[in-house]
């Protein structure tokens, strides 16, 4: 390839592209060599795969496909070594690709991978081949799939005889009690840095956003000034904000409430087991990242468990009516940098 100096993203994406392009055509050629060394061999096809994944995962308009008829071929090769390596990375692509997939294929996806993990005894490859389909399930447009299988993942996670394994199963449950809450009420109860016990129930009748976020979170930080100017244009009309600090330094947390002059309740456990990660409610709905936003409307049922930025926006005014937004006057980035800084 003749050495460029991308000046746009575009071209950069272009030029890495013809990269990896490359080295599939390359490292193609010494795969299908039968004379090919077996150490040679191997190298070639793990490079062959990987750039063939990397493209699969990027995003552009037809490399997902292109790669998984690549793959799919080489793991029906007469070759053992390379239709085994070719069918473990086949699987990777039909993870990223299990949107695209008929329900009979996502099904079989699904509990290939699910029996798997009990298969090779909860081996780190297993384990991380079932996050990532989840995240990927939790992208589809219904949550049925991912909710399904996040408590069947929880299943197998507690048929392990050790214990670390079986503590996961925690969190599965939770993942999937909270991709389940759209249409369905959220349980909310703590104690706020005032001392005071609170209870979600007790805002029937407002639209209430809970909010889970941390002082040290720069995507949290950079929310907060939209989520304040939302606030300060809805608050008459009925909607209220509750945090929820998975922080576990109380001055750092009373500091920055205090310097942003944040007008809503912040719960806050005083007890440094049930700090952090370990927060109730958090562990409740299986919370692993932050800042997660889940809006209640006026009957207590959950609207959306993404309610942040122009989602959120466009939530209150259906909910709400319109109203006149005060001017943006906070540069969310700069925001972040100041947290950052401290």
């Amino acid at each position: 390839l003749k050495r460029i100096r991308p000046k746009t993203r575009d071209e950069l994406v272009q030029f890495l592209v013809r990269v990896h392009e490359t080295i599939i055509a390359e490292s193609a050629k010494l795969v299908a060599e039968p004379t090919t060394e077996d150490v040679l061999l191997e190298r070639a096809l793990e490079l062959h795969l990987d750039s063939h994944t990397l493209l699969a995962s990027s995003g552009l308009p037809g490399m997902l496909d292109i790669s998984l008829k690549a793959i799919t071929k080489l793991s029906k090769d007469k070759r053992p070594v390379v239709a085994k390596t070719a069918q473990e990375r086949l699987e990777i692509l039909q993870i990223l690709a299990v949107g695209q997939l008929s329900a009979a294929d996502r099904d079989a996806l699904i509990a290939e991978v699910l029996k798997s993990i009990v298969s090779t005894d909860y081996s780190e490859s297993s384990l991380q081949k079932a996050f990532q389909l989840g995240s990927q399930l939790e992208e589809l447009e219904s949550s049925e799939s991912a909710v399904q299988f996040y408590s069947d993942f929880a299943d197998a996670l507690e048929k392990s005889s050790r214990t670390e394994i079986q503590e996961g199963a925690e969190q599965m449950r939770g993942i999937a009690r909270r991709l389940n809450l759209p249409g369905n009420s959220i349980e909310v109860v703590g104690t706020d840095l005032d001392g005071k016990p609170f209870d979600l129930t007790d805002l029937k009748g407002k639209v209430v956003l809970v909010d889970f976020w941390a002082t040290w979170c720069g995507p949290c930080v950079a929310e907060m000034p939209n989520v304040m100017r939302l606030y300060k244009g809805y608050h008459e009309k009925g909607f209220e904000v509750i945090g929820i600090s998975l922080d576990e330094e109380r001055e750092k947390l009373d500091k920055f409430v205090a310097k942003r002059k944040l007008p809503w309740r912040n719960l806050f456990e005083t007890d440094p087991k049930l700090q952090g990660w370990s927060n109730p409610v958090a562990r409740k709905y299986g919370i692993s990242g932050i800042p997660t936003a889940i809006l209640v409307d006026q009957e207590g049922k959950v609207v959306s468990v993404l309610a942040r930025g122009r989602n959120l926006a466009a939530m209150l005014e259906q909910l709400l009516g319109p109203v006149e937004l005060p001017e943006e006057t906070e540069q969310p980035g700069a925001e972040a940098e100041e947290m950052e800084a401290e």
